[in-house]
């Protein structure tokens, strides 16, 4: 009874409290009469049976008034009523053939089999609820990926980008290096030869970031922007880790421009500074420094470059 009125939002119901104490004035008369020789437990089983009818009454109450009142229930609320509503049918029928003549002997049977499948039907739907409840975690999981990952390119986005950078300007010690990179002639690739192409320059430079900067165990990398990418490395040794993979990603370019020969080669412009948190400075701050730093890179690697066919 309890379990149901928990169910239902009922657990400061008068019914239940009357209900519960009935049963409670029930158990300590049948115990006291028993112990002390009274009377014997045959003839307080009408009183037993009186408090199980009201029991049953109550459940059936119960899920009548919440039916009537609830438009909206809960998905587990038909499993439930039919499993109360079995045992309640078979606690009747077990009721009924104790007071009439029956040849059978066993005037429990309804009871024990109605028990059994209201197990069964309470099984079933934490099964069902338990399987739920996973679909629901694993949807869950996908959308916070969807909410944090770029999905051209595999990177984090600007959502991610702006957590990472906000957890470093609530930190009181450490260092990184925040780089900024971007990429050259996008504009003339998809003017060009299409925003096709354009995309997959800017997958060519997430894939090269991936197997470069991607490869340490300290580094972020994110698409903050159209041709925009950022890359966090964290750790009092985030310069060596940068030059390390900013070689390694220069390498990867020219190997990607080698092999695929896009009309128009892949080129990145790179910026880097770094982030001592410990001095308090405001990690804007060192990104606007990266930021012109990677202009510095564009401008040099744009007079170097050959002109564009």
């Amino acid at each position: 009874m309890i379990f149901a009125a928990a169910f239902t939002d009922s657990l400061n119901s008068k019914l239940l409290r009357i209900t519960l104490a009935a049963v409670g004035i029930n158990a300590i008369t049948v115990t006291v009469c028993m112990v002390f020789r009274i009377c014997d437990f045959h003839y307080l089983l009408p009183i037993t049976h009186m408090t199980i009818a009201a029991g049953m009454v109550f459940l059936v109450i119960l899920f009548a008034h919440d039916l009537s009142i609830k438009k909206k229930r809960n998905p587990g609320y038909k499993y439930l009523a039919v499993a109360f509503g079995i045992l309640v049918i078979s606690g009747i029928g077990d009721l009924l053939s104790y007071y009439i003549p029956s040849k059978s002997y066993d005037s429990a049977a309804s009871s024990r089999c109605g028990l059994l499948i209201f197990t069964l039907i309470l099984l079933w739907y934490e099964i069902i609820s338990l399987a739920e409840v996973n679909r629901k975690s694993a949807a869950g999981e996908v959308m916070n990926r969807l909410a944090h990952i770029d999905t051209l390119t595999g990177l984090g986005n600007r959502t991610s980008f702006d957590e990472s950078e906000r957890r470093l300007s609530e930190q009181s010690s450490g260092k990184c290096a925040i780089v900024q990179l971007d990429v050259n002639y996008l504009k003339q690739v998809n003017d060009n030869y299409g925003h096709i192409e354009g995309d997959r320059h800017l997958c060519a430079t997430a894939d090269c970031m991936k197997t470069s900067f991607g490869t340490l165990d300290n580094a972020e990398c994110f698409r903050t922007g159209g041709d925009e990418f950022v890359v966090i490395i964290y750790g009092n040794d985030a310069i060596k880790d940068y030059d390390k993979a900013i070689r390694l990603f220069n390498g990867q370019i020219q190997k990607y421009n080698s092999s695929s020969k896009p009309q128009i080669p892949l080129s990145v412009a790179c910026g880097m500074a770094e982030l001592d948190c410990s001095l308090g400075t405001d990690p804007h701050v060192i990104e606007k420094l990266a930021d012109e730093r990677m202009y510095e890179n564009k401008q040099l690697l744009k007079q170097d470059s050959l002109t564009l066919i």
